[in-house]
């Protein structure tokens, strides 16, 4: 494609997606057509490129998936391109003053930022998911930096973190231990102190036992000397 073809489809268009197929591919994720919750009707158009041309394959728009769907399965290694249009001339947006922009510059920008929010969100859940591993590792850094500080002052410590919910009023442990604090949210309790917890070391593993029912869901680290 020449620049001078890129050019007039950036004018027309606001977001574009790239791939590189793989052998026999037909489906390609595509911006969404429709604007979810927008204050007015809009399906946008899509623009498919093979190869730097318009395909001639016949394809459709899966709205389920939001994906294009190729006919015919492409060669190892096609570009395929994506643009998603949404120019339009006929006003769909009402401002209660009046503007000096064309109707379609008004419809543009608020189809572009409708669009960008829903595209964020979606990238948003799928870091959060790519985040849970992550989230792992730093908790364990975490318990072993808080050890550490106990080693410090001559104390062996053992760390464990996990959530406690409003309403619980144990907490069973995956240790065997009769010293120790456990700190819930702002409270620090001493393990070996009847009058903040009771321990249950009839198992296996010790369980924690509350004088009364927690009031909120918090996160809870477990230290054992």
């Amino acid at each position: 494609m020449s620049s001078e073809e890129l050019v007039n489809i950036a004018t027309n268009v606001d977001t574009y997606l790239r791939y590189l197929a793989t052998p026999g591919q037909t489906r390609f994720v595509a911006p969404s057509r429709k604007l979810e919750g927008a204050p007015y009707p809009l399906e946008a158009d899509l623009i498919v490129h093979v190869d730097g041309v318009p395909t001639n394959i016949p394809w459709t728009y899966d709205a389920n998936s939001s994906e294009i769907v190729l006919s015919n399965g492409l060669m190892s290694g096609a570009l395929v391109e994506i643009w998603r249009r949404t120019e339009v001339d006929n006003s769909l947006v009402e401002f209660p003053v009046a503007q000096k922009w064309l109707p379609k510059d008004n419809n543009k920008s608020m189809t572009q930022l409708l669009m960008c929010i829903q595209e964020l969100w979606g990238g948003i859940k799928e870091l959060n998911s790519k985040l849970n591993g992550i989230n792992e590792d730093l908790q364990s850094y975490v318990n072993s930096a808080i050890a550490s500080v106990f080693e410090f002052s001559g104390l062996a410590a053992a760390v464990w973190s996990t959530t406690l919910s409003a309403g619980d009023t144990s907490l069973v442990t995956p240790y065997s231990f009769t010293k120790g604090i456990l700190i819930v949210g702002g409270s620090v309790y001493n393990l070996a102190n009847t009058f903040h917890v009771t321990l249950d070391n009839t198992g296996a593993n010790t369980v924690i036992n509350f004088l009364s029912p927690l009031v909120v869901d918090n996160e809870a680290i477990l230290i054992i000397f």
